[in-house]
């Protein structure tokens, strides 16, 4: 029934080919409030692909003119949104749902390392991975790994074996006082700019 609703709720002129209902278990057997519409929310990607796709732009000039200056810098490659970046290939352009595990995967995964959030940036976008709070979920992210925090905690605490210390010095070491220092002769002073005039005549 809620199926059947949602269907018909939808026009033509809105449905996108990648809506999709995600079911956490059948709906028949189960009550109706089981269904995870998530899918179905409005995503940052969705004003670059209508300007793509179909030429839709905001009706306030400001916001028309933003989208349009920011469409510039991404592509549509079979429906898929892409960033164009400076350092090499397309980025593939992610929603809220796939961030997390892109992110996972890329700081504690085979090839990651619990580096800090600027480093889990550059991996991201080198990987061919971008969306619009790369950074700042970046940032987040690396907060809340519990790893990274107790690493981090135990690098800053200063136990008495980690303390520093001073190189022994080179009396110490030979057991005679060191040599003095040779004097370093003053450097020539250069002449006044009128002085070379006159010893050139």
């Amino acid at each position: 029934m809620l199926l059947a609703n949602l269907g018909s709720s939808v026009d033509s002129d809105e449905f996108n080919s990648g809506t999709v209902v995600k079911l956490m278990s059948s709906v028949i057997e189960e009550d109706q409030s089981k269904v995870n519409l998530t899918s179905l929310t409005w995503d940052w990607r969705n004003k670059y692909v209508d300007c793509l796709k179909k030429g839709k732009l905001p009706s306030n000039p400001k916001e028309s003119k933003a989208i349009r200056t920011k469409a510039a810098r991404f592509s549509l490659v079979e429906v898929k949104l892409y960033r164009r970046s400076f350092f090499g290939p397309l980025a593939r352009c992610l929603g809220t749902g796939d961030t997390d595990y892109v992110m996972r995967e890329v700081h504690e995964g085979t090839c990651g390392n619990h580096s800090g959030a600027e480093s889990l940036v550059r991996k991201l976008i080198r990987a061919g991975y971008y969306w619009n709070k790369i950074e700042k979920d970046g940032k987040d992210f690396v907060q809340k790994c519990n790893e990274c925090q107790r690493a981090q905690g135990e690098s800053h605490s200063e136990t008495p074996s980690q303390t520093s210390h001073t190189l022994p010095s080179l009396e110490e070491i030979r057991g005679a006082p060191a040599p003095a220092p040779t004097p370093v002769p003053p450097a020539p002073q250069p002449n006044a700019p009128g002085q070379d005039m006159r010893d050139a005549i």
